[in-house]
């Protein structure tokens, strides 16, 4: 598939996993934040956690998708999103 000219090989990527409703590849965006990436996903399935972990050169991070400054952290392309199972006491 081609789009604009490019072969979607050429596009840069996050990867999204765990608890979302469509896990893999989603083409980034200029100024993408964590949360319009898991929106890109098809936003967390009814299992999802509010915190994620993001993976960025071999570092892990834990974010908390409930806090305005972790919903608005930008995610640069090659960064790994996971998303989280809701705990036993409900951390949606």
């Amino acid at each position: 598939m081609r789009v604009n000219g490019k072969d979607d090989a050429a596009q840069p990527t996050i990867s999204i996993g765990g608890h979302v409703k469509s896990a893999g590849q989603v083409r980034w965006k200029k100024n993408m934040t964590i949360l319009q990436a898991i929106q890109a996903a098809g936003d967390k399935d009814r299992f999802g956690s509010k915190y994620v972990y993001l993976f960025r050169q071999k570092k892990k991070y834990k974010l908390n998708t409930k806090l305005l400054d972790h919903q608005s952290y930008k995610v640069p392309p090659n960064d790994t999103i996971q998303v989280l199972q809701v705990g036993a006491f409900g951390d949606r």
